[in-house]
């Protein structure tokens, strides 16, 4: 923020020799600063002030961080939370995680500048949030609750930070107790685009070929999508959105091994392919009857799923998913090409991954309609040719592997 606006922190805790430091720490710091000694109040001063950012303690008297923080997500969805706690919560980070949508956690006692430098971090990942549709918010207040991220991920997680030596057993062992998840890591394993020449049987053996780290973001994908699986929605099928969010993943992988980009790029275009329509899920599940009436009108009126979602809700899926990525905390590249898979941003320094991303979706859309031929390409995914610096023979033969490959 520049000029005279100020952004507003709520501290909430129980104990008031806490909240007293934080304001001494934060004020210096040119914030404005609102205090609460319960959660009860804390409700209250969102009612009466717009706030930024509210960092919470979990352990308190009448309502706890748990029950506060779940109702500031669904009642104050654009304020961005975070928890504060002491050693018995820090044992249990990944209950915490699991029960509040928050962005952050930090432990008592804290240093002050490492807790400077995570809000004012958090803080600006907020800034980025601004390019979102009003009607998102509102949106977001009439569904329950996100789910956190799947447990089998978070699980991933301490395998991959806590038993370095024995990770791919830990790993190994977590995904085998979910069957699901399990044979969609195997689907994956043994695609034509990793090449193996003997079938993938086991788990185990699918982690040794994949990598660790790109178990984990497919661990992810996979977990989130299993997660927010819809049973029976009209004219929508989760097997199918998985199968086009994995195609355009692989695609936008091959893209940027084809450009000679390096292991980690390609793992980060792999995932934000496979999670660019996760806001579709979301609205099938949490909106479902509204959903029902866009895929009707998206077979009917021969549209583009994105309009017809900005008509009735005043937002879109890429938005919606964007949003759940930036509540889960995910890289802010990743969030952006979420965000905008349809909608490519006008800062070229952030245009790089969503142009990556919107055009693997547009060639896998092209491959499902059976295309001769990438051309002729609409003027957005021409601008991300340019962004991508591939010229119209580069697209060709692009076009021509990824369909003799076949995700």
């Amino acid at each position: 923020m520049s000029g005279e606006e100020k952004e507003t922190i709520l501290f909430v805790d129980d104990e008031e020799n806490i909240l007293r430091s934080l304001r001494r720490l934060f004020h210096r710091e040119g914030y404005h600063i609102l205090l609460a000694k319960s959660g009860r109040k804390g409700l209250e001063l969102l009612q009466e002030h717009p706030v930024d950012l509210v960092v919470s303690d979990v352990r308190m008297p009448e309502m706890n961080g748990v029950e506060f923080l779940n109702r500031v997500r669904k009642m104050h969805p654009e304020v961005a939370c975070m928890v504060l706690s002491g050693y018995a919560e820090r044992k249990a980070v990944s209950r915490i995680f699991s029960e509040i949508n928050i962005q952050e956690m930090a432990a008592k006692p804290w240093d002050d500048s490492e807790l400077k430098q995570t809000i004012r971090d958090l803080l600006n990942r907020k800034e980025t949030q601004k390019d979102f549709s009003p009607g998102l918010y509102e949106l977001i207040n009439s569904f329950e609750a996100l789910p956190p991220l799947p447990a089998t991920y978070q699980t991933v997680q301490r395998a991959l930070s806590e038993a370095k030596e024995r990770s791919a057993e830990v790993v190994s062992e977590a995904i085998g107790q979910n069957p699901p998840l399990a044979a969609r890591i195997l689907q994956v394993a043994n695609s034509t685009f990793f090449g193996q020449r003997r079938e993938v049987e086991t788990v185990s053996r699918a982690v040794f070929v994949l990598g660790l780290d790109f178990i984990q973001n497919l661990v992810l994908a996979s977990g989130t999508f299993q997660q927010l699986a819809v049973r029976e929605a009209p004219l929508f099928n989760s097997n199918a959105l998985w199968h086009h969010s994995l195609s355009c993943g692989f695609v936008a992988r091959h893209i940027v091994r084809a450009q000679q980009g390096d292991r980690a790029t390609q793992e980060m275009a792999l995932f934000a392919g496979t999670m660019h329509d996760m806001g579709k899920l979301i609205l099938a599940r949490f909106a479902a009857d509204r959903y029902a009436t866009i895929m009707r009108k998206v077979r009917d009126d021969a549209r583009p799923a994105f309009e017809i979602e900005r008509a009735i809700f005043g937002t879109d899926h890429a938005e919606v998913g964007g949003y759940a990525c930036e509540l889960w905390n995910l890289p802010q590249r990743i969030c952006d090409a979420v965000q905008f898979h349809h909608q490519i941003p006008s800062r070229d320094s952030d245009a790089y991954l969503p142009s990556l991303i919107y055009l693997a979706n547009a060639l896998v859309h092209l491959m499902d309609a059976d295309a001769k031929s990438a051309h002729p390409l609409s003027p957005d995914a021409q601008r991300a040719c340019d962004v991508l610096d591939l010229s119209s023979k580069d697209i060709d033969l692009l076009f021509d592997e990824i369909k003799s490959i076949g995700p």
